[in-house]
């Protein structure tokens, strides 16, 4: 009722349309013009919600042309809502504005947002800058320095270990009790080189296994990418911040390992080398907010969303998982092909995808494997059903 009410008030239509209380009906609308005809009390009265009648007329009432009056109506006026809530920079800035104020009164403006150009030039610049982005947060690994010391440590606990052996038989070959040998109180008899080896050796196990442990816990970082490792060493090539050859660390390559917590995904290194290898990308603007802007007044050196950059790489995901499946699909279903063609077909695509999930889940075999099955599934399932209507004439060819 509300929504017919709503329409007759668009059209210009008075309070009369309505009948008392307690009787409420919907009475025949009035049409541009000369005013309808309206009953008597007297009279008996038609519920009609559909229709316009013109004095003299004669006509019924069309329900079909007063549906698509209705339609017309309804529609008008949600565009011009649509229009007025969307369109309308004033609202949009009163909101902006709102959200200002709001944020304004719980001291959101305090927050501090240091550039790295604020501080002193030396190690404080270069610790604040590296700092300014994930993508700058590596060390070096030091893989030659940790296998030098494992590898010494090795040689010398072989040594304690032969040193241990030649103590057992020693005191193996010597008359009973050898406290050394069955009781744990080898004190008793004077002789204590057992208990002191065992000291020796059971310090140099501990010390070992804890270089063991940080190299593998450094090396299972990973390797930080080679554009942000060149990112790193160019920013300090113009930018010297320390004496000379202290920043010889960055030569070393292949020795840098990565800090980041979460590595970039295949897609989202995708986009990253798109637009760090084509300046004039069309997404480069739109990765380079204000706020990322405002980080730096050095024109050499930009910054990217990393929110933007993840809805972007999600987009590239989602046409690619779709796409590797609706077009075999739509391929199959458009075309007339014979059942050797349309295995062909669905051959490739799975040996397409295979490589393309191999390239993305960076060599996870059990991944590959079960996601390719699955896929396959999918095909084979859609090509049986499709193979029932191929014509018979189609399934003799080849």
């Amino acid at each position: 009722m509300e929504l017919f009410a709503m329409l007759s008030l668009e059209e210009g239509v008075g309070s009369g349309a309505m009948d008392q209380p307690g009787e409420f009906q919907l009475r025949n609308r009035f049409s541009p013009g000369p005013q309808a005809y309206i009953p008597d009390q007297g009279e008996e009265s038609s519920v009609t919600t559909a229709g316009a009648l013109t004095p003299g007329s004669g006509d019924e009432p069309s329900s079909a042309n007063d549906a698509d009056d209705l339609k017309g109506s309804f529609f008008k006026i949600a565009l011009r809502r649509l229009s007025t809530g969307f369109g309308s920079s004033t609202h949009t800035q009163e909101t902006i504005n709102k959200k200002d104020a709001f944020a304004r009164s719980r001291g959101h403006h305090l927050f501090e947002k240091h550039r790295y150009e604020e501080y002193p030039e030396g190690f404080p610049r270069l610790a604040a800058w590296v700092s300014s982005d994930r993508d700058l947060e590596m060390t070096r690994g030091f893989k030659y320095l940790y296998q030098r010391t494992l590898v010494q440590d090795v040689v010398e606990l072989n040594e304690l270990e032969k040193e241990l052996f030649e103590a057992d038989k020693m005191e193996a070959a010597q008359p009973a009790p050898n406290f050394s040998l069955r009781h744990t109180r080898e004190e008793q008899d004077g002789n204590t080189k057992h208990r002191e080896l065992r000291e020796t050796i059971r310090k140099a196990l501990k010390k070992h296994k804890e270089t063991a442990a940080d190299f593998r816990e450094l090396q299972s970082f990973g390797k930080p990418l080679r554009r942000n490792h060149e990112t790193y060493y160019d920013w300090l090539w113009s930018n010297p911040q320390l004496f000379e050859r202290f920043d010889d660390y960055l030569k070393h390559a292949d020795d840098m390992v990565s800090l980041r917590a979460d590595q970039l995904s295949f897609f989202d290194n995708f986009v990253e080398e798109h637009v760090h290898h084509f300046p004039i990308s069309m997404f480069k603007g739109w990765l380079q907010p204000e706020e990322e802007r405002n980080k730096t007044e050095d024109k050499k050196v930009t910054y990217r969303s990393e929110t933007r950059r993840r809805i972007l790489a999600g987009g590239l995901l989602v046409l690619t998982a779709v796409g590797t499946l609706v077009i075999p699909v739509f391929l199959l279903s458009l075309l007339s092909l014979s059942r050797v063609q349309m295995t062909v077909i669905a051959s490739v695509f799975i040996l397409a995808f295979a490589w393309i999930l191999y390239v993305v889940e960076e060599g996870q075999v059990y991944r590959v494997l079960l996601g390719t099955a699955t896929y396959s599934a999918i095909l084979v399932v859609f090509l049986n059903i499709n193979a029932v209507n191929v014509p018979s004439d189609a399934l003799r060819v080849c």
